[in-house]
């Protein structure tokens, strides 16, 4: 039947230290090499996606015939443009940040502005290095090969990647997700960052107007506010982070109205040019607003690249949201595939649930937002918050074993 992995608790569970291997796809049979001669396209493991893909291959694994499979940059949005990047950004960010409230501890301190390039030739010349690092290192494994391309199943653990097909006893589906971009009117005509682009801009804005109230918003609202811009955030809910607890969603929400311009409630009537960049003609609860900026970022959500793979030739129907049935228990398509938690689950805050070897028992694991700013930071440490998270609100993958 189909095994639906969560990988963080595959890679957490690969070994316990003493060479054997104690769960997870390690221990599922032993390698294609063992006994039989495969073809040079035959596989033991398939890898798409090498974010939390390139994770998985252990030492254990050392006599496996392995294929990866990556259309883009090694190390996946976490390493290239996400969590690790913005939290470079976020440190300085709140260096500055804090210039402004020192006195209050009788520390008088000023901050004098950024050099936004010298900020982005730090942050990036380090994570390229790594990534082209991680890549080389895959390239120079004798048991691994390395398709660079774009690849899509065009069969049951068969996959066509560069003008070849290659098949796997197992395949790895760790595709992650990309940004959202919503269909806006006026939206095609005017120049606009996602959470993929922005940390590599030129030069700081001016003033950022940031499209979406999540996690994502927030967080790049706090780095560039903190360096000096000027930020309208524009919201569709009337509070900002509405995943979180009903208490933080509140509270971080007054504290960001000190900081930035918010609408909130907007309803976005169109978005088109100006002399001096962008507007965003909003609607907030019958207030029309025409909010001017040199810089849009649309921080409106991330979709899963499952629509992308053609997954309906290897057996597996993929939901309108184009999510994989990571929360699928027993079989569902006969063959052996591990579907990885996508980097859109991974950015939900809430618990992740795994099932037990399919038996119902399940596991709680805690699992924290992927984005924690100052603010928020403290209302957690002071316990502001109590709404438990319903049932239905559980992000859910269930782990199976046969």
């Amino acid at each position: 039947g189909v095994a639906v992995v969560d990988l963080h608790h595959l890679v957490a569970h690969r070994g316990d230290g003493s060479g054997r291997n104690v769960g997870g796809v390690g221990s599922a049979w032993q390698p294609v090499s063992v006994g039989e001669q495969p073809s040079n396209r035959d596989y033991d493991l398939i890898i798409i996606g090498t974010g939390s893909g390139n994770s998985l291959i252990g030492p254990e694994m050392d006599d496996w015939r392995i294929a990866i499979v990556e259309k883009g940059v090694f190390g996946g949005t976490c390493l290239n443009r996400g969590c690790i990047p913005t939290k470079m950004l976020v440190y300085p960010a709140d260096l500055a940040e804090h210039t402004r409230h020192s006195a209050r501890l009788g520390v008088h301190t000023r901050y004098l502005g950024a050099d936004w390039h010298d900020m982005v030739q730090r942050i990036f010349g380090r994570i390229e290095a790594i990534a082209d690092s991680g890549r080389q290192y895959r390239h120079g494994l004798a048991n691994v090969d390395v398709y660079e391309g774009h690849g899509h199943f065009v069969g049951e653990r068969e996959v066509e990647v560069l003008g070849q097909r290659i098949r796997g006893r197992q395949v790895v589906i760790a595709a992650g997700a990309r940004s959202f971009v919503p269909d806006l009117p006026g939206l095609d005509q005017v120049p606009f960052h996602t959470s993929d682009s922005i940390m590599r801009i030129a030069h700081q804005p001016r003033h950022l107007v940031i499209l979406g109230g999540g996690f994502i918003a927030a967080e790049f609202a706090h780095v560039f506010g903190a360096l000096g811009s000027d930020v309208t955030v524009v919201n569709r809910s009337h509070r900002l982070l509405r995943a979180e607890d009903d208490d933080i969603s509140a509270r971080f929400t007054e504290l960001a109205e000190q900081r930035y311009d918010l609408a909130l409630g907007a309803r976005v009537e169109r978005v088109r040019r100006s002399d001096n960049g962008v507007v965003v003609d909003v609607d907030c609860d019958g207030m029309r607003r025409a909010i001017e900026g040199d810089v849009l970022l649309l921080a409106t959500g991330r979709v899963p690249n499952g629509d992308q793979l053609n997954a309906s030739a290897a057996g597996i129907a993929i939901d309108d949201l184009a999510n994989l049935p990571a929360a699928d228990l027993g079989t569902t398509t006969g063959t052996r595939l591990e579907i990885a938690a996508s980097s859109t689950a991974a950015e939900r805050p809430g618990r992740i649930r795994i099932g037990n070897g399919g038996t119902g028992d399940l596991d709680f694991t805690p699992y924290a937002s992927a984005s924690l700013t100052a603010d928020l930071i403290e209302l957690i440490a002071t316990g502001v918050g109590s709404r438990v998270l319903a049932d239905n609100e559980d992000v859910s993958f269930a782990r199976a074993s046969s």
